[in-house]
């Protein structure tokens, strides 16, 4: 099954692949003791058996971490299948936990991981202080793909921050290319809102003209209804009304939308 990429998906993606963000994240969420152990600098050394592999969790929630680190805590006790279930302790680094003068690093990796902190918990009052953390990097082809996912991510996630926010505070702070990259952004999703705009008014057209014919022809009860008005798809929706004329039943009508 296919999932659609977020703009989530791809700013922590692009964030990750930077090797400087990288070696920052583990250097502030491993452990010491476990830290000490590696060489960041000789990951892909030549072993006789495969590397320690460490799971992690970088959260930024705004409740705080309930769930248990252990991994065999979310299975149900069995003695027939204890011994198939991995059981393995992971790494947490929750950032509301993390007072800002402790992250530290690559300017790039202080902006995501303030950003990724207050996108959930009102990110607009810190929006200029974070950009300031990158006026001073050079604009190459990497940066600018990390602006763009960057800027979708903070339009997308970032709570209480409309468009109008971002461009002030990229002003504010004192961008001049990375202005143009917003801007190519931001005329993106206006025309994504204005697509997903007009197929929302078609679904909410298809789906009021099946209620109205079906209630004519059979009578509608509310499940029937509900049925009709969780259906997003205009294709189904049509087929269902194509259906009208012939069926007997509603459930004939309505089967395209099972």
């Amino acid at each position: 099954m296919k999932r659609e990429i977020t703009p989530s998906d791809s700013f922590v993606r692009r964030f990750l692949a930077h090797p400087e963000n990288s070696g920052d994240l583990l250097r502030d969420a491993i452990p010491d003791r476990l830290l000490q152990h590696f060489d960041l600098n000789d990951l892909e050394s030549k072993l006789k058996k495969l590397p320690v592999i460490i799971p992690f969790i970088l959260y930024h929630g705004i409740r705080q971490w309930r769930f248990p680190l252990n991994f065999t805590a979310y299975f149900q006790d069995s003695d027939l299948f204890q011994e198939y279930v991995p059981d393995f302790n992971s790494v947490l680094y929750d950032l509301n936990q993390v007072d800002d003068e402790k992250i530290k690093g690559h300017l790039i990796y202080v902006a995501a991981i303030k950003t990724l902190k207050y996108a959930l918990r009102g990110l607009k009052p810190h929006l200029e202080e974070i950009l300031k953390e990158l006026v001073t990097l050079p604009i190459d082809e990497r940066m600018r793909a990390f602006l763009t996912s960057f800027f979708e991510y903070i339009l997308s996630a970032g709570r209480g921050v409309r468009s109008e926010d971002l461009g002030r505070a990229i002003d504010s702070a004192g961008f001049k290319e990375p202005r143009e990259v917003y801007m190519t952004i931001a005329e993106e999703l206006t025309l994504k809102g204005k697509r997903e705009g007009k197929r929302e008014g078609e679904i909410a057209e298809a789906q009021q003209i099946l209620i109205c014919l079906l209630d004519k022809k059979f009578g509608l009860d509310s499940a029937a209804r509900d049925k009709i008005l969780k259906a997003d798809n205009k294709k189904k929706l049509d087929r269902a009304i194509g259906l009208l004329l012939d069926s007997k039943t509603i459930d004939e009508v309505l089967k395209p939308l099972d």
